[in-house]
């Protein structure tokens, strides 16, 4: 599958993707786990979509909670993280 990702240097689990040297969509991929982050939800979909065709994925919706991390999204789209 190519779908135009590059990985990170700095972090083998970490893919971005690029459009006219803008960041389009995030991708941090964690053993079964794919977190998508992305400023245009369309871009989110597609890809959801383009992952579809090849392998059989379950969307939990937005992330709540990873890797130890409390993820908490605000009505005005700030993002807050917490351990505890």
């Amino acid at each position: 599958m190519k779908l135009g990702f590059k990985y990170t240097l700095t972090n083998d689990c970490l893919y971005i993707k690029k459009e006219n040297r803008i960041i389009t969509l995030i991708i941090l991929v964690y053993v079964n786990n794919i977190v998508i982050i992305s400023p245009q939800s369309l871009k989110i979909i597609f890809f959801k979509n383009a992952l579809n065709k090849d392998f059989k994925i379950t969307d939990l919706g937005e992330i709540k909670y990873i890797l130890g991390i409390i993820v908490i999204w605000d009505c005005i789209n700030d993002l807050f993280i917490s351990t505890s």
